[in-house]
Formats: structure tokens, C-alpha cells, sequence
């Protein structure tokens, strides 16, 4: 028989974590429409360039992640509005 008295809970991945973020940032901008939703994103990006924690990285996964729940034309004006900010640096 297995003793247990060493396991110890597996942390939660990567994935598992932004899958988690992902959500919780769903239910935050659910209630938003388009033009509330680019301006958030907006200041977030300005925000974090402001205090150094801006990660073009991370914000094409995002943007890559919301993909499958906009139209092309939502598509287009997200990636015009990430090009804007990442030529503002």
C-alpha cells in the first residue's frame, strides 16, 4: 500500500492560470461594448508601459485567445489598436 505522507498538491501550470485569468477577465468585460472594451484595453497597455510590466508577449496571447469571439472587423481595429501602442514605446 501507498503511503501519501509526502505528497504534496500539484501547483496549478501556466496554462491552468491563464485559463483562470482568462475567465475572471470574461466575466469583468462581459457587460462592455466595443468601444468601452478598446478603450480599457487602451489604458491597460498604456498603464503597464507607464510602470514597466507591459509584455507584448502575453498581450498576443490574449489577443489570440479572444479571437474566436469577435467579428474580422473586431479582429482588424484589435490588431491596429496593438500595433499603435507597440510603435508608442
Amino acid at each position: 500500500m501507498r503511503q501519501f505522507k509526502n505528497f504534496k498538491e500539484p501547483k496549478l501550470d501556466n496554462f491552468t492560470q491563464q485559463s483562470e485569468e482568462l475567465q475572471q477577465s470574461l466575466q469583468k468585460y462581459s457587460n462592455m461594448n466595443e468601444e468601452q472594451l478598446l478603450d480599457q484595453l487602451i489604458k491597460n497597455i498604456a498603464m503597464q508601459k507607464a510602470n514597466g510590466t507591459f509584455d507584448k508577449q502575453r498581450l498576443m496571447q490574449f489577443v489570440t485567445s479572444v479571437h474566436t469571439y469577435m467579428t474580422p472587423e473586431q479582429i482588424s481595429k484589435m490588431q491596429e489598436i496593438v500595433d499603435i501602442m507597440d510603435s508608442n514605446q
